[in-house]
């Protein structure tokens, strides 16, 4: 009942189930994405127009001349120049919408132990532009050799991953992190350098890794454009960790232990105080302790991730989603606004 009632406090009647699509990773690269290009094509259209008319061509021109000497696996490379041909949007509109996710999104991450000894995870994605990222919103089954490899939520058009679940495995959300420094230059330097986008490294971890811990060590040590919270939960109790990373070495990480049985990650160094103007990590640490532990659920967490100000109240967050490495389950709900 706790679990219902919870569940309906924080889904709105204006939510809704993104559309789900199939990508096999067995295919060409150049095909992967058909499905998802034609059955979001409108929506990508309107978003496109949208950021040419804010930032011009010109801009994403020279951003693209830039990216393009960022790491990329040859395949997502490929999958970019399909998703080009597909949509009839430039190579250069779709690469630099790409990596417009690594430098700004204001997200909150949750990794709890549950009640049957394994983890849950919760996961907030807010980003400007909400009222056009919400409508190319979709879920992702990526196939490998005829069978589940990995899920996804991410947006039509967009190749990395931002939140997914491997089953019997893991699960990974990306959470941005601003390094108070010359951001442009060393970001500028990390691309020249050949570093990858931490939405691709994810894709990368997802594809490669097999286990929680394969895949935390990768992201602790893979080469980033920009500074990044990761945060990794796996199958068993206490399998969870926050990796506070800089662009070229993890500053931090923050596991779960017998004594710390959840973590929650907004956009802040956990070692620091967050500020009262952004101050989502108290409120979602008030519902949890209400909770107790042992007697969060799925209901408990989209509670947390549907009440403000975890749920951005200036309408920016895209999708709220509650995962679980263990059985591979993944519930999302996209959030709607007028």
């Amino acid at each position: 009942v706790w679990l219902f009632l919870s569940f309906l406090l924080s889904i709105s009647a204006k939510d809704i189930r993104a559309d789900t699509y199939l990508v096999n990773l067995d295919d060409a690269p150049e095909s992967r994405w058909r499905n998802v290009i034609e059955g979001k094509l409108l929506q990508m259209k309107s978003f496109v127009k949208y950021i040419e008319d804010e930032v011009g061509s010109g801009e994403i021109m020279t951003a693209a001349a830039l990216l393009k000497l960022a790491h990329l696996e040859e395949s997502q490379k490929r999958e970019l120049e399909g998703i080009s041909k597909l949509s009839g949007f430039s190579y250069n509109t779709i690469l630099v919408l790409n990596f417009m996710y690594e430098f700004y999104s204001s997200c909150t991450s949750i990794v709890v132990n549950t009640p049957d000894h394994h983890v849950l995870f919760g996961r907030n994605l807010d980003y400007d532009y909400a009222k056009y990222i919400n409508k190319l919103v979709v879920e992702v089954d990526f196939i490998k050799n005829g069978k589940l490899a990995f899920k996804a939520v991410t947006m039509a058009g967009f190749i990395g991953i931002l939140t997914g679940v491997k089953p019997n495995g893991f699960a990974i959300s990306l959470n941005q992190r601003t390094m108070h420094d010359s951001a442009k230059f060393w970001e500028s330097l990390s691309i020249v350098s050949g570093h990858t986008a931490s939405a691709f490294a994810i894709r990368t971890a997802f594809e490669a890794k097999s286990t929680y811990q394969e895949a935390k060590n990768y992201l602790k040590n893979v080469p980033l454009i920009a500074g990044s919270y990761f945060t990794i939960g796996g199958v068993n109790e206490n399998e969870g960790a926050v990796i506070t990373r800089s662009r070229n070495y993890a500053a931090d990480v923050w596991e779960m232990n017998e004594k710390r049985w959840y973590l929650v990650q907004t956009n802040y160094d956990h070692w620091l105080i967050h500020p009262k103007s952004d101050d989502r990590y108290h409120p979602a640490v008030d519902i949890i302790e209400k909770a107790g532990e042992g007697n969060v659920d799925k209901g408990v967490l989209f509670k947390v991730l549907g009440t403000p100000p975890v749920l951005e109240i200036d309408n920016s967050t895209i999708h709220s989603t509650v995962m679980n490495p263990y059985s591979g389950e993944l519930d999302n709900w996209v959030r709607l606004y007028e």
